[in-house]
């Protein structure tokens, strides 16, 4: 995959983050500064580890020769994995529920869960990466800031704007996501794969 594909699949998967961290911030009385960088933390590696273990995954000797023989199937098993991964977002993202409720303070337990909870989003993404050979440092360095980028945002707009129309998001990645998919199909019937 190139970088505009990596940066698409990788703002899609992060406006999982962005929908889960933006409920948090419509919780929260104040917002600490270390708790924003803990949380950063906690969701950009996460994000990582499960995109990058993924992709180990599927490197491995055996499937990685059955899939290097097969460039087709792998490229239209990413196609998949995105499509039902963009379709499972906006699904989401229709049957959105409102939160109306102040919190003191979120706990760490449920911080570090979502995280998780949303990895497992990146780790199927993490698949299609390693499935069409892409390179790990693009993929890390692209994840990180952008995950980082939509934990502040989505804090900060919860916090000042509650979570109205976040159902859009969830939306709206999976839009991206499916657009990831069609890039990759056009880059496979232009020859590019």
């Amino acid at each position: 995959m190139d970088l505009i594909e990596i940066l698409v699949i990788s703002v899609g998967i992060s406006l999982n983050v962005y929908y889960v961290v933006m409920c948090f911030g419509s919780l929260l009385r104040t917002i600490e500064e270390s708790r924003l960088l803990k949380t950063i933390g906690i969701f950009a590696l996460w994000q990582v580890f499960a995109e990058v273990g993924a992709q180990f995954l599927v490197s491995i000797d055996g499937i990685e020769g059955f899939f290097s023989s097969k460039k087709t199937f792998a490229a239209l098993l990413s196609v998949m994995i995105l499509i039902v991964l963009g379709l499972s977002m906006i699904v989401k993202g229709i049957k959105d529920k409102p939160i109306e409720e102040r919190l003191t303070q979120l706990k760490y337990s449920t911080i570090i869960l979502s995280g998780i909870a949303t990895g497992a989003y990146s780790a199927f993404a993490g698949a299609a990466f390693g499935l069409m050979k892409t390179p790990l440092l693009p993929v890390i360095v692209i994840t990180s800031v952008v995950t980082a980028v939509f934990v502040i945002a989505g804090l900060y707009t919860g916090y000042r704007m509650g979570c109205e129309g976040k159902g859009r998001v969830h939306i709206v990645g999976g839009i991206l996501l499916l657009c990831a998919a069609v890039l990759i199909i056009l880059r496979y019937m232009a020859g590019l794969i």
